[in-house]
């Protein structure tokens, strides 16, 4: 039984991570959609839990009910995945812009919800199980815990480092689903002595239509079914999964697009589309010569700059991928580009890549990245990367970025986004222009009278001393460069309420948001989006007494019941936020969340599985001390959760600006996520052992504990994602949920549970 229970945690987070990959692919997802994601699964096991630890009750034969759970598991996770791909079919949206939060919502209660709750109903029913085989009552709940665990550390670091660059997510559920139906196969033959072949005869079949080739036509015709829905008239010509990103091209004609998780990446040939910001950029005095391109991909910008006698071009870029698949299909001379002996090409963060630059200064920065949608991307548009950039700069240093905005609208969504990025680089800059339009251009000067945006003046230039460009006439300058519309814009930015961006509170992709809803008129929600932009931190403190007046009429009740459920639930609520938060600045600081998500959550994992083991033994040597041991443990998580304030954002934040101090960023996310991950399941089987003191039977307590768990994590992952970070930061949101934690510790102050255990 406890290698099932293994195969039972190890599936639970293959299903968990690689269902979530996808549909951050097909919503186009952010962070917001993450606390969705994360709060469908768990509210999944919080319904599978309350309902199996009933259920289990009244099971004669808990094992073998088990069994095949665990493999209606196995099947439904394909099942899922197939789902995920096809909601785009039932969901219309621009390409690119991301799902409004209802669909998004029910997308994610569609395709979580159903695989969590299996999970969750799971556990109790281990647990009677293991009560059946002889175990003894003090230890069955924390050692399924402690499998669990095990199992899925085991998955998360399989899945990281050996499956993932190998397999595409659809063959690794297919292929764990059949290996662990042959393993519920054996298990019924070896344990319960009864016949496997309907379970044996189910593993034969998915295991032959591996070589016939099964797995990878059903990955491509649902990856082609994902396409058609979200792309409409475009043909997809190529696609693949790297370590970071999904990536796909499409053509109409002779045009070719590059998407990266949904977002536009690149689109070639595109001379027209190009040629302008090139051609600003080379009519200024004196020209740049060596430049730097963050982000893209093989494009006309390339061909086009390097017509000009510059001396270096260089091109920053995390993922190869885009140019591997696009290669065949690009264009002459940007083949061309790609061979010139001027242009070198980094394949890494582009983050990293600046802080440890070796090469400059530079005269130019081009940043080609999408508008700050994700944390991943609003990582490029904040304070302390354009300080980063400054450093990297010539003294005649200029740099060049597009975001979204408008012609001549400046409404509120409009002015308070482009608000934000525009006084963000004047934190930073000497001097900073705006070129209004749909794509709205950010010029940025290391020194103040830098940059010359009199149309007469770069037609001239151009016309003299420019390339012959069949793509731009010098009359563009005059179409695109209205000196009375520049000054408005920019005073009108400058006025613009709302916070700047930084890394610790990344306002700019919620602002995002916002401004995509005022095009598509998703009404619902842009009042949602306002609604939170608009909350106090004084309604969180608020929320903190409330919360605590209710946990305390609910312990006067029945401590012995209530006291450990609530404890548990503040803790499940902690834990999942202090994941988030983790997450957050990882990806701020690193950009590498796609290919990390399966080590960070096997990390807290690693942490889970000894502190399950260690809570378990403790309640077997000291049983007086289980309520004084809770009572530190959340006291501890409390000082975790005051430490980022303190002592990780600060810390990750030089690591990231000193390269000599850049293993700080590796070393604090593993022990940050450990510590968080020990204290809660240290906590889990001693919250148990006190409910079950009380005589509530076994699988009842497994059932409530699971689910309170779950319950908090759900809350937790949603809250975090959805309104304590974007809308207060990472600072106010951990000193949020340290109190939290030390209102909960009052509870167990005022309650004594350390009594012998009651029989009913």
């Amino acid at each position: 039984m406890r290698g099932l229970f293994l195969f039972m945690g190890a599936h639970a987070l293959l299903c968990q991570v690689i269902l979530m990959r996808d549909l951050l692919v097909v919503l186009y997802g952010h962070e917001i959609c993450l606390g969705m994601l994360f709060s469908a699964w768990f509210l999944g096991i919080f319904g599978g839990a309350s309902l199996g630890g009933r259920w289990a009750r009244r099971i004669r034969a808990p094992a073998d009910s088990f069994m095949y759970l665990l493999v209606v598991s196995f099947l439904l996770g394909p099942a899922l995945l197939l789902l995920a791909r096809l909601v785009r079919t039932w969901i219309t949206t621009l390409p690119g812009v991301p799902v409004a939060l209802l669909p998004t919502l029910a997308v994610a209660f569609a395709v979580m919800t159903p695989q969590g709750a299996i999970v969750g109903a799971l556990f109790p029913l281990g647990c009677q199980a293991l009560l059946h085989g002889g175990e003894r009552e003090e230890t069955s709940i924390g050692r399924i815990y402690v499998m669990e665990a095990l199992g899925s550390l085991t998955a998360g670091l399989v899945l990281t480092f050996i499956l993932l660059p190998r397999f595409n997510g659809l063959s690794i559920l297919l292929g764990a689903g059949f290996l662990g139906t042959a393993a519920v196969a054996a298990g019924r033959k070896l344990l319960l002595r009864k016949s496997p072949f309907v379970l044996a005869l189910l593993a034969l079949a998915g295991g032959l239509s591996l070589p016939l080739g099964g797995w990878d036509r059903l990955q491509e015709l649902s990856n082609l079914w994902r396409w058609r829905a979200a792309h409409p008239g475009m043909e997809l010509v190529a696609w693949g999964d790297s370590p970071y990103q999904h990536v796909e091209l499409g053509r109409i004609e002779d045009q070719y697009s590059l998407f990266g998780d949904g977002h536009l990446l690149a689109t070639f040939p595109d001379p027209f589309g190009d040629a302008f910001p090139v051609h600003l950029l080379m009519a200024q005095r004196p020209r740049p010569s060596r430049i730097l391109i963050l982000g893209g991909g093989p494009s006309s910008l390339l061909a086009t700059l390097l017509k000009y006698p510059i001396s270096r071009l260089v091109l920053v870029t995390l993922d190869p991928l885009p140019f591997h698949l696009s290669r065949p299909y690009l264009p002459s001379e940007i083949r061309k580009a790609l061979r010139d002996p001027r242009l070198s090409l980094h394949f890494t963060d582009g983050r990293y890549w600046v802080a440890s630059a070796q090469e400059g200064p530079f005269d130019a920065v081009i940043l080609q990245v999408p508008d700050p949608a994700t944390a991943l991307w609003n990582r490029y548009h904040t304070v302390e990367f354009y300080g980063a950039l400054l450093r990297i700069l010539s003294p005649d240093g200029i740099l060049l970025s597009t975001v979204t905005g408008s012609v001549n609208y400046v409404g509120k969504e409009v002015g308070v986004y482009l608000g934000g990025i525009y006084r963000s680089l004047r934190k930073v800059f000497a001097s900073v222009e705006v070129i209004p339009g749909e794509r709205t251009f950010l010029l940025a000067a290391v020194r103040p009278g830098r940059l010359q945006l009199a149309p007469k003046a770069l037609s001239r230039l151009y016309r003299t001393e420019g390339i012959p460009d069949p793509a731009f006439r010098s009359q563009a300058f005059f179409y695109w460069i209205q000196i009375d519309r520049i000054h408005f814009w920019k005073k009108a930015l400058a006025s613009a309420q709302g916070p700047v961006n930084h890394d610790v509170r990344p306002t700019a992709y919620l602002r995002y948001l916002q401004l995509l809803d005022l095009f598509t008129s998703a009404r619902f929600h842009k009042s949602s989006l306002e609604t939170l932009l608009r909350l106090p931190f004084e309604v969180l403190l608020v929320g903190v007494g409330l919360l605590w007046a209710g946990m305390l009429l609910l312990s006067r009740s029945r401590p012995g019941r209530w006291v450990p459920v609530t404890a548990i639930a503040v803790i499940g609520f902690v834990a999942m936020g202090q994941e988030i938060l983790c997450l957050y600045l990882y990806q701020a600081l690193r950009g590498y969340l796609y290919s990390r998500l399966g080590i960070i959550v096997a990390l807290f994992m690693a942490g889970l599985s000894v502190g399950g083991w260690w809570g378990t033994r403790w309640t077997i040597s000291h049983p007086q001390r289980v309520s004084r041991l809770l009572l530190l443990l959340e006291v501890s998580l409390a000082a975790l959760c005051l430490g980022l304030p303190f002592g990780w954002a600060p810390l990750f934040l030089e690591g990231q600006a000193n390269l000599a101090l850049s293993w700080t960023v590796e070393a604090g996310v593993a022990l940050w996520m450990a510590l968080a991950g020990f204290g809660t399941g240290a906590a889990f089987p001693l919250a148990c052992e006190l409910m079950h003191r009380e005589g509530y039977d076994l699988p009842g307590v497994a059932g409530s504990m699971d689910a309170a768990d779950h319950l908090g994590a759900a809350a937790g992952s949603l809250l975090t994602g959805t309104l304590l970070v974007p809308v207060f930061g990472l600072s106010k949101a951990s000193l949020w949920m340290a109190l939290l934690l030390i209102a909960c510790c009052s509870l167990l102050l005022f309650t004594r549970l350390d009594l012998p255990r009651k029989t009913r």
